[in-house]
């Protein structure tokens, strides 16, 4: 690619003010594929200067040429589609064949889906009463993407902003930057006027910020986490701009006694696991109706689950009988954290979660410590966020805690029920591919994979 160091501004790819570079890191191979520039506040006012400029004209185009403009982004997309797929493939370790089918056809289905969209509006309604209805275009408009739909969520924010005659400044997720700039590359090449598209690609503390603050910027489209998005709500309020917002969710599937029990449950895991589980919208829980839990149970583990956390907490640090029915230690700091400004039971509660984490510590046996929770659950309160944190710090600072995921979990203990003891009970052989620990009259032995263990007599 020519254009990894440069910010494609008013028309042109010009070269950043900033030095700033990031490498691009393929997630499935760890390897670094590109290294792209990283902008500033200074690329960021160079290029809503063009938009703001560009606006002038593009606001008074008629709905006739910004479909055609469309219809020509269109034919270049089907052109440099394949560019798009194997951008995302390295960029995000996509299996091609997903970054075809589900990652770069969004450019296309929903292009033909706003011009649709386009064609149907009407910019002008007589309301009966003396009354008109105008529809215009707000102005420029800051849109930020994530990492995980790249091309998904640019198309959901610039062809939109296009449609409705806006000018736009991108800036990607700085992890996958690769498709952005093909599809700044795309809009060249289909003739969109200068300055109507910019890209500049930054982190979200120096140009997403520089964004949500600029005064020439009348709306801000964000695509992200929570907090980050708390973030740009706060810094656009200087301006009072208008902002849109998508963030972290845990979708929710009910499965009720009386549906397709096998049909909805397996449905529920394949659409949870897609694109490795990463999409906003994924179907992470099932709410399940009591008199059928069993059953989808055994269902769900034949569909290829092995393991999953249900909200029943134990005040306890046992090691799960079965995986797939979970229960966690403790929810993060019990429930008060539903109750809005009621400090007096956040007291309560935080001590609790102390205490239960004060005997984790002093444990002197295996013990598995699961704390599980939501970040919206802890508002907007610094205070909450820093009580969590000096907890895990406390957690962290012990040499007797290893901090493992929850399949890193499910396999060790795996690894461990498979150990083979010889008749004489004088030997262990380790079959699996973790390393396995074992305790023998209080010394602690250590047995690699595909490795035996001589025991002492």
């Amino acid at each position: 690619m020519d254009n990894l160091q440069k910010f494609y501004i008013d028309g042109a790819w010009v070269s950043p003010d900033s030095t700033n570079t990031m490498p691009v890191i393929n997630p499935a191979t760890e390897q670094i594929v590109a290294t792209v520039a990283l902008g500033n506040a200074a690329d960021v006012d160079r290029a809503v200067a063009a938009a703001n400029q560009a606006f002038k004209t593009f606001s008074m185009t008629s709905k006739q040429e910004r479909l055609a403009l469309l219809e020509r982004i269109k034919t270049v997309t089907e052109a440099r589609f394949e560019d798009l797929a194997q951008a995302m493939r390295e960029e995000m370790g996509a299996p091609i064949t997903f970054a075809r089918e589900a990652q770069a056809d969004a450019a296309i289905g929903h292009l033909q889906g706003f011009a649709d969209a386009l064609e149907q509006l009407e910019e002008e309604i007589d309301l009966g009463n003396g009354e008109l209805l105008v529809r215009e275009p707000i102005g420029v408009c800051g849109l930020i993407t994530p990492w995980n739909w790249p091309i998904n969520q640019i198309a959901l924010k610039v062809l939109p902003a296009l449609a409705a005659g806006c000018t736009c400044v991108l800036k990607p997720s700085e992890h996958t930057p690769l498709s952005a700039i093909i599809y700044a590359e795309i809009l060249h090449d289909a003739g969109c006027p200068p300055g109507v598209f910019n890209l500049v690609n930054g982190e979200g503390p120096e140009v997403g910020t520089a964004m949500s603050k600029h005064p020439d910027i009348q709306m801000m489209s964000f695509t992200g986490s929570t907090r980050a998005g708390t973030a740009v709500t706060h810094d656009s309020a200087e301006s009072v701009k208008r902002v849109t917002l998508e963030l972290g969710g845990k979708s929710a599937n009910l499965v009720f006694a009386d549906s397709d029990l096998e049909e909805r449950v397996q449905n529920a895991v394949a659409e949870c696991m897609a694109n490795t589980g990463q999409s906003c919208d994924a179907p992470t829980r099932l709410l399940v109706e009591r008199s059928c839990y069993d059953e989808v149970v055994e269902i769900a583990k034949a569909s290829g689950m092995e393991y999953a956390r249900i909200v029943d907490e134990t005040r306890n640090f046992s090691l799960p009988n079965d995986f797939l029915r979970w229960k966690p230690s403790t929810h993060q700091f019990g429930k008060a954290y539903y109750e809005a400004k009621n400090l007096e039971n956040d007291q309560k509660e935080l001590a609790l979660f102390n205490n239960l984490t004060t005997d984790f510590l002093r444990s002197d046996t295996l013990a598995l410590y699961t704390v599980w929770g939501h970040s919206w659950e802890m508002g907007d309160s610094d205070a909450k966020w820093n009580d969590l944190e000096t907890c895990f710090k406390q957690i962290a600072n012990s040499k007797a805690v290893c901090a493992l995921t929850m399949i890193e979990v499910v396999d060790y203990l795996q690894a461990y029920k498979l150990l083979q003891v010889s008749e004489t009970k004088h030997s262990v052989f380790n079959p699996s591919t973790i390393t396995v620990f074992v305790s023998v009259d209080g010394k602690t032995y250590k047995i690699r994979p595909k490795s035996s263990l001589k025991l002492p007599k």
